[in-house]
Formats: C-alpha cells, sequence, structure tokens
C-alpha cells in the first residue's frame, strides 16, 4: 500500500407494514467478512478466518499476523460521496481479539483519516481518531468512539482496522470484525443485508401478469428477526416501505405475493432483508400468473458483499433480442443501486462475436431499482441472436447488483440470468 494502515499523521411471529424512517447505515462495506475480505485494501499478512466475533459458521473475521515492530498491518477502505459532510458527527468501531499466550505483545485499533479529496487521495487532514485494545485474553472486546466530528473541508474517510507488535522478532496475532462507521447513531456491524434484486405485482407486456413469492430459511438455533425493506422501481428508497417479521429456529418462512399481500404495493420493486442476529438465506420465485397456472424465474436473494463494486464490472451473458413481438425473445436488464447515494451506471452492449453495439448510461438515485425493457432496441433495430452486457458503475464508492430476464414472446416465460462468474 502506499501509505502505512496505523501511521498517525420486531416483533416474533407479527409482520408489521411501516413507513420506514431514515435511520443511520453502516457505511462500511462487507464489514463482518461473511466470506472474504472483498472491498478492503489489505496489507501482506493479512488474511481471512472462519473465526467468527459471535460464533456464527456462515461469517469471518480478518486475522493479522504481524511479523514487523511497530509496523502496523492491516485492512483499509475509503468512504467517498455526500455521506462525509465537515461538522457532522460519526461513529466508529470494531471488535478485536487477540489470542492469549503470545510469546510478543502489542495492540489491535481501528480509526480513521479524513481527506479533503472525495476518493482518499492526496494527503490526510489533521491528526486522526484511534480506538484500540491491548489485552491478550482470547475473547473479542469493542473499541471505538461514538462521536468523532468530520473537519472543515472533509470529503471522505479512510477506515482503518490493524494491529501492531511492540517486540522486534516472533509473531504477532490479532483478529478483527465487525467494522463499522457512520452517522454518530449507527450502531455495530449486522449481520449481511440480502438483496431480492426484482420482484412485481403487475401487468406486463403482452398480458403478463406477475407476481413474485419470496422464502426466508433460518438455518441457525436461534429465532432470527428480520426487517424486509420495498425498493420501489424509478425512485430514491432512503424512507421505503417496511415489514418487521421473525423466522424461528431451523424454518423457513414463504411470503407469497410479498409485493402485494405485505406492502399493498402494485408495481415493480426489490427488496432488501435485514436480520437483526444470526443468519437467513432468502430465495425468491417471480411469475407469470396464468388461468393455466404460473411459468416464471427463481430469483436468488444476493448478499451485500456479493455486490458489484467500483472498479469491477458485472457481465451478463446469454442475451436475445428478437424484432417481432409475438415470437422469439426479448431482454430485460434491470440493476440496483445498493448504496444511500447517486451513482452511475454504464451498460455497454455487445454482440458475442465482441462487436459494440452501443452504451447507455443511467443516473441511479440512493437505493433505486431501474428496469430497462426491450434494452437491445434501444441501440439497434436489427435483431440480437447471442448478446452480451457489460455493466459498471463509474461512481467511487459505488456498488450495485444486475440481472438480465430473457423472456420468450411467445408465451411470457422468463428465465433469470444472473452475472458470470470468471
Amino acid at each position: 500500500m502506499g501509505r502505512s494502515i496505523g501511521a498517525m499523521g420486531v416483533v416474533a411471529g407479527v409482520v408489521v407494514c411501516i413507513a420506514a424512517s431514515a435511520t443511520a447505515q453502516n457505511q462500511v462495506f462487507n464489514g463482518s467478512f461473511a466470506k472474504n475480505l472483498r472491498g478492503w485494501v489489505q496489507e501482506p499478512y493479512v488474511l481471512w478466518s472462519p473465526v467468527d466475533a459471535h460464533g456464527l459458521t456462515s461469517s469471518g473475521s480478518v486475522l493479522v499476523v504481524n511479523t514487523f515492530q511497530m509496523i502496523a498491518q492491516g485492512v483499509e477502505q475509503c468512504i467517498a460521496g455526500p455521506t462525509i459532510i465537515p461538522g457532522n458527527r460519526y461513529t466508529f468501531g470494531g471488535t478485536m481479539r487477540i489470542p492469549s499466550g503470545q510469546a510478543t505483545t502489542g495492540w489491535a485499533a481501528v480509526g480513521l483519516r479524513w481527506y479533503a479529496q472525495p476518493a482518499c487521495g492526496g494527503d490526510p487532514l489533521s491528526e486522526q481518531p484511534r480506538a484500540s485494545v491491548s489485552v491478550a485474553d482470547g475473547t473479542f472486546h469493542t473499541v471505538g468512539q461514538a462521536s468523532v466530528v468530520a473537519p472543515a473541508g472533509a470529503a471522505s474517510a479512510e477506515f482503518v482496522a490493524y494491529a501492531t507488535k511492540v517486540e522486534a522478532g516472533g509473531v504477532f496475532l490479532a483478529y478483527l470484525d465487525d467494522l463499522y462507521f457512520g452517522p454518530a447513531d449507527t450502531t455495530a456491524a449486522t449481520p449481511p443485508e440480502i438483496f431480492v434484486p426484482t420482484g412485481a405485482h403487475l401487468i406486463g407486456y403482452g398480458g403478463t401478469n406477475w407476481r413474485t413469492d419470496a422464502e426466508l430459511y433460518n438455518p441457525t438455533q436461534g429465532s432470527v428477526s428480520f426487517r424486509m425493506d420495498l425498493l420501489k422501481r424509478d425512485q430514491a428508497n432512503v424512507t421505503p416501505l417496511r415489514m418487521v417479521d421473525a423466522v424461528p429456529a431451523g424454518t423457513s418462512k414463504r411470503f407469497s405475493d410479498v409485493v402485494f399481500s405485505n406492502f399493498g404495493f402494485s408495481g415493480a420493486a426489490a427488496l432488501r432483508v435485514t436480520p437483526s442476529s444470526g443468519a437467513l438465506a432468502v430465495t425468491s420465485r417471480t411469475y407469470n400468473q396464468t388461468t393455466n397456472g404460473t411459468y416464471g424465474q427463481y430469483v436468488p436473494g444476493i448478499p451485500d458483499y456479493d455486490a458489484v463494486l467500483f472498479g469491477e464490472e458485472a457481465r451478463l451473458t446469454q442475451l436475445t433480442h428478437d424484432v417481432a413481438t409475438t415470437s422469439g425473445y426479448r431482454t430485460n436488464i434491470g440493476f440496483v443501486n445498493a448504496v444511500d447515494m447517486p451513482i452511475t451506471i454504464e451498460i455497454e452492449l455487445l454482440t458475442a462475436r465482441g462487436d459494440v453495439l452501443g452504451t447507455l448510461t443511467y443516473a441511479m438515485q440512493p437505493y433505486e431499482f431501474k428496469q430497462i425493457d426491450k434494452i437491445f432496441q434501444k441501440v439497434t433495430g436489427n435483431a440480437v441472436a447471442d448478446g452480451l452486457a457489460i455493466i459498471r458503475t463509474t461512481t467511487v464508492g459505488g456498488r450495485f447488483f444486475a440481472y438480465a430476464s430473457v423472456i420468450d414472446n411467445a408465451t411470457g416465460d422468463p428465465i433469470c440470468v444472473q452475472p458470470a462468474s470468471f
């Protein structure tokens, strides 16, 4: 890295639908390290570990293996965008574990650096706040500061978490977990939010009658309460409609026609599920309801740590567009802004041979869901037998989810295409 990380300078069983107030959200991405260190810049000798602060088998932490005397090793992440306002108060923290019985001593810490540039560029502003723990008892300890003021000129903040070894020689181990940063009433990191990137209760093209069922499964040994937010299409969703409920241990709960039955909404919307503790698996099915039965597409719930980040690309393959409206196929592409700031999305549409048909750009409001129907006809008047979409955000700190729905024009039968892995 270019700089040293440590340098100073519900009601169970009851569904309640409410309009959610604007609450302080953790601005740190993947702060619970559920599967990996995605989104974090890391020093050498920093690893993902399955050891979790809450003992969850579905999550982990950062393991720092520090062999350097008085040189910090750890992870860092830039918090960018309109979240940072000079003079406002913020809170930050995490949980730290220093195993007992080590031959060396040291400390684990979290802290901030404020920057005048929006992407943590240039030199940091003033001296930076820190909070640390040094007790080596093998248990996780919560550290942080409840109220720090963003200095004049601040446009971004770099969150750092690290471990420092005192003695020369030997190894110092420390675990870092549940890292969080946000406005002054932000609480410690919670289990990852889970997004269902598309859902509906509406009459669609060609008389299709779209409905969405969602199912939540609790694999843990305790009841898991959660909130579910409705992210309506083509609008900001800072204060979405919300329902709260709980799933008993080892059971699953289905919400049939969830968009209308649980939120009273007719239209298209994505869903966001936030467990209060523990873990949930979320799945959904969006289908065309006909007089002769249903047919539709499975749409998985995707944890926020699997969102597409700034600097990454989502690639959707096996896309088709026919000019005819009663035969062949059409392709709709949808995407959800996964952060509470505006971002810009670019969609590059190509043929399977790699010929670029055109690029589309969309401005996304905070937590907005958008779907572009028959997207290929926006860049070509010809049929596309085998197409590809490459989707990215040009906004620093942005992240999103994307999918394609390829629909049979004759029957209305859809398939859901998720970004290809490679």
